[in-house]
């Protein structure tokens, strides 16, 4: 009677290791042919002030630190600002823990109708963009704030789909935050 041999089971063990790796570069390909090459996100909120009061807190640079869900994240995050720290071509620096370093800078305002800026992240390629929309009607201002991510590379595209539910949740902090702050100096102010 012939029998035949059994296999180690090492060899049983690294064929289903191969087998999953194998498999798991496959799924992560497919994730990644599917995944947005860039990050685009954009959430707004109604604010029961005037456009121009609510652009006083963005487009100076020092006044995120009340209402931004960054610095809320990050208490020990450093910052700094340009001489003049509001309107175009002003910046804001910043070095954290949690938020890690970059640079965001004005580029753009547009009366009390949109504000543009460039962000810059420490260690990635390219510039990235926020962009503010202001709407007032009737005293009530729809505050619309988006980010335009730099296209990724191939393999770096599911980072934008795990991003994507961060920023999203750190835009509605922030735009809720920021609501809170400008409609209690609007009524400490008596508008």
């Amino acid at each position: 009677m012939y029998s035949k041999p059994l296999k180690p089971p090492l060899m049983k063990v690294l064929k289903i290791l191969v087998v999953f790796l194998i498999s798991l570069s496959l799924i992560y390909i497919v994730v990644s042919a599917i995944a947005p090459s860039n990050l685009i996100i954009e959430k707004s909120i109604t604010i029961n002030t005037s456009a121009e009061a609510i652009v006083e807190n963005v487009v100076c640079s020092d006044k995120w630190t009340a209402w931004s869900s960054w610095q809320a994240m990050d208490p020990e995050m450093k910052n700094e600002y340009s001489e003049n720290p509001c309107g175009p071509e002003s910046w804001n620096s910043r070095n954290g823990p949690n938020s890690g370093k970059g640079t965001q800078t004005i580029e753009e305002v547009n009366g009390t109708g949109s504000i543009q800026i460039n962000i810059v992240f420490e260690g990635f390629e390219g510039v990235n963009y926020a962009n503010w929309r202001f709407v007032e009607i009737d005293g009530l201002t729809t505050v619309t704030w988006n980010f335009e991510g730099v296209a990724s590379p191939f393999f770096f595209r599911p980072m934008n789909l795990m991003m994507k539910g961060v920023l999203e949740h750190s835009y509605e902090s922030g735009l809720a935050s920021l609501k809170a702050v400008v409609e209690a100096n609007s009524t400490a102010a008596g508008e």
